[in-house]
């Protein structure tokens, strides 16, 4: 499996709890990174955060409660596809992927979380697959052109709304879970931090996820406004 990049370099994740107090992890990621790649992560958060805390807790780390929010690998149709074939999960595509093109980056055809896991975990077999990018311009034009109709893309993209698609949710989770979940270093935890933090977490969905990131980066919006106005929105300051 390939993992998406979310801007953190080995040395600044490794050395993180020594440097800092707090930072947004991904639960699988930040997994299997801590574990040196052993695999133990799965599309269950709630195992897949008990195994993180369990690699933090030696470290003075903690994963407190990871929200609904979720970046990670998934496979996007364009809203004219989805009304064609009726499709809002993976498994709808079962008894319609033989009419369906599959685009993504060259590995996509070996991968386990790729093709190769479509066909596993839910018995797709696409009519074909066409090595694009990885979540790039390439797979974006070939959605809009109808030569692929299924595309590999990231499920908090910041285009996806403006560029018409929808995610189509993983329900037999393939996918790794990469929720957002909060990693803060043992000694500065305290019931009012984790009250605050807890809270935002058991709110915050990947809709709004890709909501802010495109403000961001395609409103260019400062960062800190945006998340003032959404914190302001949602009464976390009250």
């Amino acid at each position: 499996m390939w993992q998406h990049g979310d801007g953190r370099g080995d040395y600044e994740q490794g050395h993180a709890h020594r440097q800092i107090d707090l930072y947004p992890g991904y639960a699988a990621t930040d997994l299997e990174y801590y574990n040196h790649a052993a695999g133990e992560a799965s599309g269950d958060v709630t195992a897949t955060v008990q195994k993180l805390n369990a690699r933090l807790q030696p470290l003075g780390l903690q994963a407190l409660t990871p929200s609904a929010a979720v970046d990670q690998n998934a496979f996007a149709v364009t809203k004219a596809t989805q009304t064609k074939f009726s499709l809002s999960k993976l498994s709808d595509l079962t008894s319609v992927g033989n009419q369906l093109v599959l685009g993504g980056p060259p590995e996509c055809a070996t991968r386990p979380f790729c093709q190769p896991g479509l066909e596993k975990t839910y018995g797709i077999h696409f009519k074909s697959f066409k090595a694009l990018d990885t979540d790039g311009p390439l797979t974006r034009a070939a959605l809009a052109n109808n030569t692929i109709q299924v595309g590999l893309v990231f499920s908090s993209d910041s285009d996806l709304n403006a560029k018409g698609l929808v995610v189509l949710q993983d329900d037999k989770h393939l996918e790794n879970a990469d929720n957002v979940v909060p990693i803060i270093r043992q000694k500065v935890v305290t019931d009012e931090v984790k009250t605050v933090l807890d809270k935002i977490d058991s709110n915050l969905t990947t809709p709004q996820l890709v909501s802010l990131n495109a403000q961001v980066e395609l409103n260019h919006q400062d960062a800190d406004a945006v998340a003032r106005a959404y914190l302001q929105q949602h009464n976390y300051f009250s």
